[in-house]
């Protein structure tokens, strides 16, 4: 499912920001994406993995976003580990797991991007800081907790 929801677009027209990244970073030598940090627009590890894949797969716009792609499904199993260990209630990871996958921002932005994993802000701590509650059974305020914290972001 989150796979599906994030390679919608994944073919469309690239970004100034991905043309900058592929032209500036992920098409230069290896030691060169390592060692340049010229602007705060090179995220290193996503430099490398575009220029891994164009190398494999060709220049293409899904080539360049497959990274990022790849990165926001992964995303989601960390998320569930990480509410299994914050939470210790395998419900709460299944429903912040589920949370962040169906989350507009998740996937139809970021994703297309850079990964939103590493530098984005993200609401799946809100998730499953909200989920946590619910399995206590203290998540009475949930939705103004919600607004007002989401306000914030």
């Amino acid at each position: 499912m989150a796979a599906g929801l994030r390679v919608r677009g994944i073919g469309r027209s690239l970004g100034h920001d991905e043309v900058f990244t592929l032209v500036e970073y992920a098409s230069r030598p290896w030691l060169e994406i390592l060692s340049s940090y010229s602007t705060p627009n090179n995220h290193i590890l996503h430099s490398l993995c575009v220029r891994l894949a164009v190398l494999l797969l060709g220049e293409a716009e899904w080539t360049v976003r497959l990274p990022a792609l790849l990165a926001g499904v992964l995303t989601i199993g960390l998320i569930y580990h990480l509410a299994i260990s914050l939470a210790g209630c395998r419900h709460t990871a299944v429903v912040t797991s589920l949370l962040t996958t169906v989350s507009p921002d998740r996937h139809l932005v970021r994703d297309h991007h850079r990964p939103g994993l590493v530098a984005g802000k993200t609401t799946s701590p809100l998730h499953a800081q909200e989920c946590w509650a619910v399995c206590r059974g203290d998540g009475s305020d949930l939705l103004p907790h919600r607004s007002r914290v989401s306000s914030s972001l």
